[in-house]
């Protein structure tokens, strides 16, 4: 059996036969003569099938049916049936920006690092070079700098999963999945390379435009940070400072969000009680960035509550 080195997992439901095509032709690209890879795609119970137009674009194509079950689950299934040294994850949707991710590829053959993270673009032709690259482990890089969720955004090394899943029935499984992985990367490398092409949608899983949707998310994003707040009270050292800060972060942008989604203070305060009994709001004096402890101290008095909703309300104009 040939070794694979990376396995590309893609979820597909029912987005437009050409995205997916596309995706497909883009992570293609990214690997020719480069590594041995495998694609799978899990098609999470789409109206049609789209196997034969699919594998008929390349080698080492696995197109996998199963019943509707969310994104969590078709990545999970993805986890499941992978072979690769390395996974990266790519959205139906989006493409990989083929000469940027080669360099991604080309740090991972000469470093093997657990993990490598790098930046996206909203502009596929953006293939301007980025060498720069930073060492460290996830704990301390959390620790020290803001990380971005999205699972697409970072290549890792399969064994370093060891038992993590994606929580299903949540449009929050991002938030949980991204800091738990990275605190298991000794070895992580990030870059600015804009590797990834993200496809701006008006309407999608993690922007949706419907308050109904916007509540789910924003109830899946409540239970979310009470899940890592668990875990991080059972943590020691660095990994337990690691995700103190994140806990702390995605704190105050529940807040945030809160505050955009609710005129009310008194719907406010109904939505912030599970972060008040955790002893996360109010939101704690700590100086991770300026802007956090900007917004810290003015979500602490109604009137600057008022004026966060002023500029949110400016900014949507």
């Amino acid at each position: 059996m040939k070794r694979i080195l990376v396995s590309f997992v893609v979820p597909y439901h029912n987005e437009s036969p050409e995205l997916l095509v596309g995706c497909i032709e883009s992570i293609l690209a990214s690997c020719e003569h480069i590594v041995e890879n495998e694609i799978i795609v899990i098609d999470d119970g789409s109206d049609v099938s789209l196997e034969d137009k699919i594998k008929a674009l390349g080698q080492g194509i696995h197109y996998i049916r199963q019943e509707n079950s969310g994104q969590g689950e078709a990545r999970n299934r993805g986890l499941d049936e992978c072979r690769g040294e390395y996974v990266q994850f790519v959205d139906a949707d989006d493409e990989l920006i083929a000469l940027n991710y080669k360099h991604i590829l080309s740090i991972l053959l000469e470093e093997k690092p657990d993990m490598i993270v790098f930046d996206y673009s909203s502009d596929k032709q953006d293939t301007s070079a980025r060498t720069k690259t930073r060492r460290t482990s996830g704990a301390r890089n959390m620790m020290r700098h803001n990380i971005k969720s999205p699972v697409w955004g970072f290549i890792f090394r399969r064994d370093i999963v060891d038992g993590i899943r994606f929580s299903s029935g949540t449009l929050t499984e991002d938030e949980e999945f991204t800091p738990l992985l990275m605190l298991r990367a000794d070895n992580m490398i990030v870059t600015k390379e804009k590797a990834y092409f993200y496809r701006k949608r008006k309407e999608s899983l993690t922007t949706p435009s419907d308050f109904n949707k916007k509540e789910k998310r924003l109830n899946d994003f409540a239970k979310t940070i009470a899940k890592l707040h668990d875990v991080a009270e059972r943590l020691e050292g660095d990994e337990k400072k690691a995700l103190v800060r994140r806990v702390e972060q995605l704190a105050m942008d529940y807040t945030f969000n809160t505050l955009a989604l609710y005129d009310s203070d008194d719907v406010f305060n109904t939505k912030m009680e599970d972060l008040r009994v955790a002893g996360l709001y109010p939101l704690r004096l700590r100086i991770h960035t300026m802007k956090y402890l900007t917004f810290v101290l003015a979500s602490r008095s109604k009137r600057g509550r008022n004026i966060i909703r002023q500029i949110i309300s400016l900014t949507k104009k």
